[in-house]
């Protein structure tokens, strides 16, 4: 997996990526302190841009849902909020 946001207590919005018919894409929400915990309110939202390219909040990567799978084409991107405790997100 490839980072996309740092591990970082600020706010953050990853790059835009696409996808095209056929093509998928794992999202984790990751820590860089625990192995296998996260911190129980770390959220990051997985948004897909408009054509009139406005993002639109379409799911969330989350304590209890940290990992998604992506398959359908368009442009996305995740933005992390700012938090107390530091995460950040990997894309495959």
């Amino acid at each position: 997996m490839a980072e996309i946001i740092a591990s970082q207590i600020s706010g953050a919005n990853s790059a835009d990526f696409t996808l095209t018919d056929g093509q998928s894409v794992s999202l984790l929400l990751k820590d860089d302190v625990a192995d296998t915990d996260l911190y129980n309110n770390a959220v990051a939202f997985i948004q897909a841009k408009s054509a009139g390219t406005k993002y639109v909040t379409i799911g969330k990567l989350t304590f209890d849902e940290p990992l998604v799978v992506l398959s359908a084409p368009g442009t996305f991107r995740v933005a992390k909020p700012a938090s107390a405790y530091a995460y950040g997100v990997d894309k495959n």
